[in-house]
């Protein structure tokens, strides 16, 4: 992943299936300003409360490594 600030793009390289992306927009300019990437295995017909355990688990861990 890598941006550019002159065409406020974001280009995504190389997301593994079962990735999960979140990225942090600035509201000014349209530039992300922070972006946290998690891959796992891909589990086939996991039930809901699998689901939602391991995308709080993910999403946790990616906020824990969010700049203070």
């Amino acid at each position: 992943m890598y941006g550019n600030p002159n065409s406020k793009t974001l280009n995504l390289v190389n997301i593994p299936r079962g990735g999960l992306l979140i990225a942090l927009i600035d509201a000014d300019s349209g530039f992300v300003i922070w972006a946290g990437i998690a891959t796992a295995d891909v589990q086939k017909q996991p039930d809901t409360k699998t689901a939602k355990a391991r995308l709080d688990y993910a999403v946790t861990k990616l906020f824990k490594k969010l700049p203070k």
